[in-house]
């Protein structure tokens, strides 16, 4: 297998490559098509708690409103500090109602990136209500006894991934039919996962011959995104941290959420030993002037929270304007200021509950996705109550 130039190929291919890494992480990726036989996988045992409660089927909800847009996305730093990410997605374009979408990135410390694409019509995608399965070509993603599996197979590459979440579901934004038009639940707050890859021919690697190489284990989480509406209208910036790695205390999950028009949503989970959650809705949080450190603020169910995180290292860059020509910004409208970046983090926070305080330590990863990029969308000092 080569190095870095045989795996940047596979982040290109002109027009319908470039778009599929645009919307990526917005559940509006585009078709990038690609074939291989299947094969044998590698097993996994993971460790870790069983889940406290049961797995939530990857069941999509099919509106017909042509803002449309449903993923499930999973993002895991593996121990080599390795990024593992996928989506799967069903969306209505002009074009195609109910397409069904894959998009998946394996990028290394290094810079190195392979990517596994695949898009198809509603005809030719399946969910399969009674394994809860939702099949995208050769790309599937089921609950099963103890997690969920994962398996990606095309010409680019194939991997597989088991990964047992080690916490409730986490709502942040409910989903009602007739009542709102965007959801979001972390499905998996906080996860951990095993994960072997093979390179396939598109990249120059041996393909359904070649051995299985491990990524070893990782921890991240999985989250469901539903959307009925346009995407400018849900945020226009979304601050967000999950825990990585155990740690012998509770782990904080926070999401911060701007809304057009400067109004906040906030919410800060615990996740306990047992995996179970206790959320706090009333939240303060300042960010320093270089953005690098998050203060946090946050009480409720009997409990105080106060500390900080510190993003240390980026992981990855998303700026969608670097990526658009003159034509396809004036097309992307509002999503042409996309802006993401992920980031290792660590915490810092201290605990008071019933009169005792616990100080609370451990790793996250970041994200900061923001619409407006050339606006300060960080509200300092406010506090939300829900």
């Amino acid at each position: 297998m080569k190095t870095a130039t045989t795996f940047s190929r596979a982040t290109k291919g002109g027009l319908t490559g470039r778009l599929a890494r645009i919307f990526a992480g917005l559940g509006l990726m585009m078709l990038a098509a690609g074939a291989s036989a299947s094969a044998q996988l590698p097993t996994h045992e993971l460790p870790g708690l069983k889940p406290p409660a049961a797995r939530e089927p990857v069941a999509p909800i099919m509106s017909d409103k042509s803002h449309y847009s449903e993923y499930w996305e999973q993002i895991f730093l593996m121990d080599d500090g390795t990024l593992f990410t996928s989506q799967f997605t069903i969306a209505n374009f002009p074009f195609s109602k109910h397409r069904g979408l894959m998009l998946s990135t394996l990028v290394w410390p290094d810079g190195k990136t392979v990517v596994i694409k695949n898009g198809r019509s509603r005809k030719g995608w399946d969910y399969d209500a009674v394994n809860h399965q939702l099949k995208i070509y050769q790309h599937t993603l089921k609950p099963t006894e103890d997690g969920y599996a994962l398996h990606l197979h095309n010409t680019a590459a194939e991997a597989r991934m088991d990964f047992q979440p080690m916490a409730e579901p986490l709502t942040f934004l409910k989903w009602e039919a007739g009542k709102s038009d965007y959801g979001v639940t972390y499905y998996a707050p906080e996860a951990t996962a095993k994960v072997s890859w093979r390179p396939g021919p598109e990249i120059d690697g041996p393909g359904d011959d070649g051995p299985w190489m491990a990524l070893g284990s990782g921890t991240g989480f999985g989250v469901h995104v539903i959307q009925t509406d346009s995407l400018e209208n849900m945020f226009s910036s979304w601050m967000r941290a999950l825990p990585l790695g155990k740690t012998d205390g509770d782990r904080p999950v926070f999401n911060w959420m701007v809304k057009p028009g400067g109004k906040a949503v906030a919410q800060l989970s615990l996740i306990d030993s047992k995996g179970q959650l206790i959320t706090l809705t009333d939240v303060q949080f300042d960010a320093d002037k270089d953005g690098n450190v998050w203060h946090v603020r946050a009480k409720g169910n009997g409990v105080a929270l106060k500390g900080a995180y510190r993003l240390e290292k980026s992981v990855d860059t998303f700026a969608l304007g670097d990526h658009l020509t003159a034509i396809e910004k004036m097309a992307a409208g509002t999503l042409a200021q996309l802006k993401r970046q992920r980031y290792q983090a660590s915490y810092d926070f201290t605990l008071s509950r019933k009169g005792h305080k616990t100080a609370l330590k451990g790793r996250a990863l970041a994200e900061i996705l923001k619409l407006d990029a050339g606006k300060e969308t960080v509200s300092k000092k406010r506090r939300i109550r829900r």
